[in-house]
């Protein structure tokens, strides 16, 4: 058995926060229908494995699932590249759009701690629902998952 540990962050790249790294919390890393790891509060994941090629799936619930391409040949495999995922489908119909952003302006200006919070929707978790999470959302407006194409990705 390996070992493979990676990272699972926000896409940004349509964003004004194109760069940062905003990992997600509580994607599922699902190997032949079965959850082999969960990403913790700052995206990360790991496993253990046996030698082989795989297709992998990052499961989360506020967002499109995404497959990748694992080889896992003699020794643990650290991913040195974040897997990003669109993660802004609050309303979970496969698709960014006003419902998601209607969301958002409920609870605008929310903090952790408050009754309103959602941790999910504070994409760059600085504990504070706001503009800066609302550029990643309005970044995605319009895409559907069903037309959504993620760029082909084989880990290594």
């Amino acid at each position: 058995m390996y070992n493979v540990s990676g990272i699972v962050q926000a896409d940004t790249k349509r964003s004004a926060y194109y760069g940062e790294n905003f990992g997600i919390e509580n994607a599922n890393i699902v190997i032949d229908g079965n959850v082999v790891a969960r990403t913790d509060e700052y995206g990360r994941f790991s496993f253990n494995i046996k030698s082989g090629s795989y297709m992998v799936d990052i499961v989360y619930n506020f967002g499109f699932t995404r497959t990748v391409g694992l080889t896992v040949s003699d020794g643990d495999v650290i991913i040195g590249e974040p897997i990003k995922i669109v993660a802004c489908d609050f309303n979970k119909d496969k698709k960014i759009d006003s419902a998601d952003q209607n969301l958002f302006r409920i609870i605008v200006s929310s903090k952790k701690g408050d009754p309103a919070y959602l941790s999910y929707v504070d994409l760059n978790h600085d504990g504070y629902i706001n503009a800066k999470d609302y550029l990643i959302i309005q970044s995605f407006d319009g895409i559907d998952a069903c037309s959504y194409i993620y760029p082909e990705l084989n880990l290594a």
